[in-house]
């Protein structure tokens, strides 16, 4: 692939990572169904954050329930996150290739992969101690409270693609800074150094076969083999 090819691919899939990011943040559903009386069927990132709200007016359950880092991710951090990774992107872009573009491209990758962990951790995003919510109601909780696997199970289109989003970003950003190519043709220059050697010790061989003394030794032996060759057939005739 070109230089030119491989960065609007990779300025392509940074720019979509980032709408993508968007829209899952903004649009999408991030759970498909309900989750124990916790979530509604299509619940976006506003609802979740009216549901976090929610949860915040009651400092009695403040106790039970845990809310993680979650304020953080669907208030603020998840967008930023994104953003940062996809500038850093179109920097490395730009810079041209090179090693600093590599640099800036893997610093892209890395905050995009930080976004996938952060994902990834807040799709859980309130975790709730049966015992001590029983304890401040002061009766038997009816249902289980969902796991970190149930949030998962339920998971909508917006979770896994803000997940996806963060991964085109990184990716993007490779491909555009030439990353992987320069380590490409590195490797492939470093295969071809022994290959190089040989070459040149049997050209250097093949040289020295040649030179002007070698020929005048060969063109001496075939006219001291030409004359033989003549005397041994005048003696033939002489018998």
């Amino acid at each position: 692939m070109q230089r030119g090819t491989r960065t609007l691919t990779g300025l392509g899939l940074v720019l979509g990572g980032a709408l993508l990011g968007m829209l899952s943040m903004t649009v999408l559903p991030w759970y498909r169904s309900s989750l124990g009386g916790i979530l509604a069927h299509g619940t976006t990132v506003a609802d979740v954050r009216d549901s976090i709200a929610g949860y915040r007016r009651f400092p009695d359950f403040a106790s039970a329930i845990d809310l993680g880092l979650s304020p953080a991710y669907f208030g603020w951090l998840a967008i930023a996150v994104l953003l940062v990774a996809a500038l850093v992107g179109l920097v490395a872009a730009g810079l041209g290739g090179g090693g600093r573009a590599a640099a800036v491209g893997a610093t892209a990758a890395a905050l995009a992969l930080a976004g996938v962990v952060l994902t990834a951790v807040a799709v859980e995003y309130v975790r709730v101690d049966a015992a001590k919510l029983a304890h401040v109601l002061g009766s038997r909780v009816r249902s289980t409270p969902p796991a970190y696997g149930d949030f998962v199970a339920h998971s909508g289109v917006g979770a896994w693609g803000m997940v996806l989003a963060y991964l085109l970003v990184g990716a993007g950003a490779l491909l555009a800074a030439g990353g992987r190519e320069q380590l490409r043709e590195l490797l492939a220059e470093t295969d071809h150094l022994p290959e190089d050697a040989d070459t040149a010790e049997k050209a250097g061989a093949l040289g020295t076969a040649d030179t002007p003394d070698a020929l005048d030794s060969h063109d001496t032996h075939d006219t001291h083999d030409t004359a033989d060759a003549d005397d041994t057939v005048a003696d033939r005739q002489r018998w």
